[in-house]
């Protein structure tokens, strides 16, 4: 390809030729769930093993940075990959808790290279080439004087010159006509010292530039050596490797060239190192300042390289970059020191002062640089001056995410950290301020306890499709064949939040290459305009908008690029634009509820006497706390294909959970029968609740172009109008007051909770989970709940992972830790005093059959150290002024459902049995990456007899499982197995009368000999299984899952950003129908509910639109935001007498136990304001982003910030040793 070669995970291993162990060992270690992501960590770690086939474990985990799984948790991903590493210590951290054989981690032989084919492009010389489709032309150069030449003969056009394009994944609007690859050309690839700098070439990328510094280190002086690796350990936290690898560090630059809002890192360091730039053009070449770049006229010119200077002798460089999550994100604000000291400490020259992320780009502070000039650093004076004049010339601009405060606050505090770094000596308590956090590789175990007596079923079986989901050969909807005639589609959306619909302009949209219809409101019949989402929503939206991302119409092209192109093109003229309202406490203030019978309803819940609880209570606390949206954030994006087939017919390839939902979709909007319209799903990349309801106007749009044209469709959301588009969790409120005696005792609580649903009501709000959660683990005599669902003109919220309980629990443990403030009593003594006992009811009339708590909670306190873990960080905290560390201890009881009131979660299995005994097996369950097929392949081996190897599970189709609920509520596996064991029964019991012949005749009565002699004498070998549970014995509900977690974080005070030194988690998992699955799950939704509570920040603009539209501002946890030591335990000799072979769901409950980080965080938090001088309760709501951490921590620059150690007015001793 042009002198490149393109290596694919397909390409290095297979189910044909043989799996490379990377796939292997991925597979074998449950690093693969869903699926969708493996591939990419698969080539992650291959191309570390070709260029280093014997990797560190740190070089491992910093190469996986810059992927993204959604369902693992990482863990059992960086288990697989360290067995790779010279030094290995992955082979025993899966522990078993019984004496069996260990099944956990294969005892994998040395990774040998050479047994394997090197991929390398050989030959690699770029040809001079240019193409150009729909009106884009990519040309590729080869030499300086070739660019020049190009540049000139286009001088009107639109050029971009490309080495990496990286930032196509930020800017994703911007188009040019011309596309000029530079990234081959060997003038602009070389590097080299120089006498007193070092250039690199513009074609040069950050992965290599990292290691020329680091290389070059030897031979520079010492002062230039310490620049060298400020400026690589700044850039290893640019991006992740894969853009490091592709992008170069002229490029980044470039970014901001175009885009003066990027918070480029590369220009604040750079600039801060006082780096030049070399222009060339046709004409010549000079020497650009990088602020002069960033407002030169850069028609016809061409970026050659970069030039570094060496540091002097007394010279200091350090930079600094606070950002969001650890890894792969852009900075809040990040910032680059430089000074030239003499031996008295003072700045004998112009000093560079950056800061970017205040206003954009990186810029200088002149009037502070100035004044620095000739004053010594350690003179507490000039100190106190510079502050002041830092903070009135480090001005903050607008940006769309806010937090204009903290950017503000950020400033004083990275220059104070640089400052406090110059001095000669530095109190103890303030070292922390100076020393970065180094994190370390991160470890676990995990805990689990394997049963032989129903096995395969409760053995650690891994995933049956992960082998082939790493190396790429599984098939997601979009990747389907599709018939030759397939047309492609794309939605359109609303701008506005509140609006009427004036008009719809389709003509440019329609000129647009490779258009074939664009369809509308219009277009189509009212009755069929309409979905039936409980109430009834329109698919394209008619008259009016209630929400930015609404649905308004579709684009038909010939490819998916070409309609989605289009679709940006389509113009709306709105008119009667209403303010929306957005916020949760806006809607509740404007009394904005829903009203609606049956979806709106909310059952209050009430026990005992609450008046007179409040009357007999010493103590009574009021406050109020919420909790905010979190994005599903699926790997797969919404895609569906609809294919008309003879007669009325439609089948429907669909990335949903619920065939249900799209049959009747389709059905109405083409004017079918629901017989008519068969759903086949074979896998999701994940789902999460998200794939349940809120698609359906896209799966209703795509189904109208396809009637209309009579082709088949296929339909692919881009992630930015999925984000948009799709609900997601609701955010709650929950207003309280709470009576307690004063030792704790609980007496009466007072619950309001309020929900924001959105602009429709879809299936509810989970108001009545967070109703039944907020007792949590705790025995109240008197309780009071209700609650109310509010409309706001964002899109409908729906189902996320653990609806309602996450927020229920959050709440109810928020209100024990505002109890133990108040009381000025341990949060932990609050909860175990409080604990229910065995055989109580909660409010809501469940009685607790095994509340197994008090066991669990014994336990993790003596396997973890409680007193003592807290008494070392009391006194970490009281040594340290700006670091502080905080630890929880957090119980959870999740009810779960079966089936209440209207709802049955009730799924149905089909038992193929053929004739050379192997086995087919139908399910209306959907595999998500939660382990449901490898769970029903193990139940019906061994209910059957037969190896699961003989065992096929299908892809879910509607045909064969109609009416089945949907794949939802964690219950999908438990039940779809309970399926799968009925239709074994039947199956049984129709080929026993082979079985009883057999065996009266004295042969073979083998499986593989039944099905013989059941294949010739028409016996009916198809099983059929259905269950449709309904209330549980002990309750409304089934059954209780519980766990607990003891989480420790360490905080820098100074920025909010956190680090989680350790969680222990032990989940009760009754007997584990697969421990190998069920502790991935565990993990997963542990690392699900960090994000939710640490990093994911949905942000809404007040006029509706989402800013947090995408991976640029939306962060779930990566690699790096796990935490360092991960221990998981499945209890053990734990059953479940009221579950499906005695097991217990895994897939939502342990999310909620998550809620620990952050009331950890907010421990934490609170010994930083003690030395602050305020005591006392305050709240901390969901997501706890770096930005209010830091703000909660009362930073006060002119008042903290010193370099007085003698009249510090501070708690410490002021005679503290001090380092030199």
């Amino acid at each position: 390809m042009n002198g490149s070669e393109v290596t694919t995970t397909e390409g290095i291993g297979n189910q044909k030729n043989g799996f490379h162990p990377v796939q292997e060992r991925i597979a074998e270690c449950e690093g693969s769930q869903c699926g969708y992501c493996t591939p990419g960590m698969v080539m992650s770690m291959y191309s570390l093993l070709q260029n280093n086939p014997s990797p560190s474990e740190q070089e491992i985990e910093g190469n996986i940075d810059g992927n993204i799984c959604r369902c693992t948790g990482y863990r059992p991903i960086l288990t697989a990959m360290k067995t790779f590493a010279c030094e290995s210590t992955t082979q025993t951290s899966c522990k078993k808790l019984a004496d069996v054989e260990d099944l956990c981690i294969p005892k994998f032989d040395k990774y040998n290279p050479s047994k394997f084919k090197a991929h390398k492009c050989e030959n690699h010389q770029l040809e001079p080439m240019e193409s150009s489709v729909d009106g884009i032309t990519w040309a590729s150069a080869t030499s300086v004087q070739d660019v020049y030449r190009i540049l000139d003969t286009h001088p009107g056009v639109s050029t971009r010159l490309v080495v990496g394009n990286t930032a196509i994944g930020i800017y994703k609007t911007d188009h040019h006509e011309f596309l000029l690859n530079i990234g081959e050309i060997p003038e602009l690839k070389k590097a080299s010292l120089e006498a007193d700098h070092a250039v690199i070439g513009a074609a040069v990328s950050i992965a290599n530039v990292i290691n020329l510094l680091t290389s070059w280190s030897s031979s520079v002086s010492t002062e230039t050596q310490s620049t060298f690796a400020a400026l690589t350990k700044h850039m290893n936290k640019i991006a992740g490797h894969q853009i490091r690898n592709a992008g170069s560090i002229l490029g980044n630059l470039m970014i901001v060239h175009a885009h003066k809002d990027f918070p480029s890192d590369m220009f604040t360091i750079m600039l801060g190192a006082n780096a030049t730039v070399m222009v060339g053009s046709s004409a010549g070449v000079s020497e650009l300042t990088l602020p002069e770049l960033a407002h030169a006229d850069m028609k016809g010119k061409l970026v050659l390289s970069i030039k570094i200077p060496f540091s002097k002798k007394g010279q200091v460089y350090k930079s600094y970059k606070v950002m969001p999550r650890h890894t792969n994100a852009h900075a809040y604000v990040n910032a680059a020191f430089n000074f030239v000291l003499d031996e008295s400490k003072t700045v004998v020259s112009m000093p560079t002062i950056v800061f970017g992320g205040l206003t954009g780009y990186g810029k200088r502070l002149p009037k502070l640089e100035e004044f620095l000039i000739g004053k010594k650093v350690t003179d507490p004076e000039v100190f106190r001056e510079a502050l002041i004049q830092l903070q009135a010339e480090a001005i903050v601009g607008h940006f769309p995410t806010g937090k204009n405060d903290y950017r503000r606050s950020l400033a004083p505090a990275l220059f104070y950290k640089f400052m406090l770094s110059l001095q000669s000596q530095v109190p103890e308590h303030l070292k922390s301020a100076v020393d970065e956090f180094e994190r370390p590789v991160s470890h676990g175990n995990q805990y689990y306890q394997p049963n032989k007596e129903n096995a395969p079923i409760g053995l650690p079986v891994p995933k049956l499709e992960a082998k082939i989901q790493a190396s790429g050969e599984t098939l997601y909807t979009a990747d389907e064949k599709v018939p030759k005639d397939t047309l492609y589609a794309a939605v359109f959306v609303s701008t506005v939040a509140s609006a009427k619909i004036s008009s719809i302009n389709t003509e440019k949209a329609m000129k647009m290459p490779g258009v074939v219809a664009i369809y509308t409101a219009k277009d189509v019949e009212k009755s069929r305009n309409e979905i039936d989402l409980f109430p009834t929503e329109e698919v394209f939206a008619s008259s009016e908008v209630t929400y930015t991302g609404q649905v308004i119409g579709i684009v038909v092209a010939d490819t998916q690029r070409h309609a989605n192109d289009a679709s940006q093109e389509v113009k709306v003229e709105y008119s009667d634009i209403q303010d929306p309202i957005i916020e949760l406490d806006d809607a509740i203030a404007k009394e904005s509820f829903y009203k609606h019978p049956f979806f709106a309803h909310v059952d209050p819940i009430k026990i005992g006497d609450v008046k007179k609880g409040f009357e007999e209570s010493e103590v009574i606390i009021e406050g109020t706390v919420s909790s905010g949206h979190q994005t599903h954030f699926f790997m797969e994006s919404h895609s569906c294909v609809m294919i008309p087939e003879e007669g009325r017919n439609i089948k429907v390839l669909a990335a949903c959970q619920w065939a249900r939902m799209p049959q009747k979709v389709v059905a109405t909007v083409t004017g079918r029968l629901e017989s008519e319209v068969q759903i086949e799903t074979r896998r999701l990349g994940g789902g999460y609740g998200g794939k349940t309801t809120r698609m359906m106007h896209f799966y209703g749009a795509a189904a109208i172009a396809m009637d209309k044209l009579n082709r088949p469709i296929s339909a692919y959301m881009n992630w930015n109008t999925m984000f948009k588009n799709t609900g997601k969790r609701h955010p709650f409120r929950c207003d309280y007051k709470v009576g307690v005696s004063r030792d704790g005792m609980l007496k009466a609580g007072e619950f309001m909770v309020y929900a924001n649903k959105g602009s429709s009501l879809d299936t509810g709000a989970p108001v009545e989970a967070v109703l039944k959660s907020l007792d949590n683990c705790y025995h109240w005599p008197n309780f009071s709940a209700d609650g109310k669902i509010c409309f706001t003109n964002i899109p409908a919220n729906t189902w996320c992972r653990a609806p309602g309980w996450v927020q229920g629990i959050f709440f109810s443990e928020h209100i024990m830790e505002h109890i133990a403030t108040h009381l000025n009593l341990p949060a932990d003594q609050i909860r175990s005093q409080n604990f229910y006992k065995k055989g109580q009811k909660t409010p809501w009339g469940q009685e607790l059959e095994a509340f197994t708590i008090p066991e669990m909670w014994s336990k993790l306190n003596e396997s973890v150290g409680i007193r003592e873990r807290q008494s070392k960080i009391k006194e970490f905290n009281e040594t340290n002024r700006w670091v502080k560390r905080g630890l929880s201890l957090t119980p959870i009881k999740f009810h779960v459902n079966w089936g209440e009131g209207p709802i049955h979660f009730n799924h149905a299995c089909i038992v193929n049995a053929l004739e050379d005994g192997s086995i087919q097996v139908l399910t209306s369950g959907v595999e998500m990456g939660q382990g449901l097929f490898t769970k029903i392949s193990q139940a019906v081996s061994h209910s059957l007899g037969v190896p699961m190897e003989k065992i096929t599970v299908l892809k879910t189709m509607s045909i064969a499982t109609p009416h089945s609920f949907g794949t939802a509520a964690s219950v999908a596996s438990e039940i779809c197995v309970k399926a799968a064991l009925n239709a074994c029964d039947d199956l049984k019991e129709k080929i026993g009368h082979v079985r009883a012949g057999l065996a009266k005749a004295g042969g073979e009565i083998g499986w593989d000999a039944i099905m013989k002699v059941a294949s010739m004498d028409g016996t009916d070998v198809q099983g059929k299984g259905y269950f449709n549970p309904g209330k549980g014995p002990m309750g409304p509900s089934q059954y209780m899952s519980y766990g607990l977690a003891c989480i420790e974080v360490q905080v820098d005070v100074l920025t909010g950003e956190n680090q989680i030194l350790s969680s222990n988690v032990i989940f009760d998992s009754g007997v584990s129908m697969n421990p190998f699955v069920d502790i991935g799950q565990v993990e997963g939704a542990f690392v699900f509910g960090l994000g939710n509570h640490l990093t994911e920040e949905v942000v809404y603009n007040f006029d509706g639109e989402l800013i947090t539209d995408g991976t640029w501002e939306y962060k779930v946890p990566q690699m790096y935001d796990i935490p360092i030591e991960f221990n998981v335990t499945l209890l053990p000799n734990s059953k479940n007498e009221l579950g499906i072979l005695r097991s217990k769901t895994v897939g939502e409950p342990p999310q909620t136990v998550s809620c620990g980080a952050l009331f950890a965080v907010q421990h934490a938090i609170a010994a930083a304001r003690k030395d602050a001088g305020k005591i006392g309760y305050f709240p901390l709501n969901s997501p706890a982003t770096p930005d209010k951490i830091q703000q909660s921590c009362l930073i006060d620059p002119s008042a903290q910030f010193t370099l007085d150690w003698q009249t510090e007015n501070h708690r410490w001793d002021p005679k503290a040793s001090l380092r030199s």
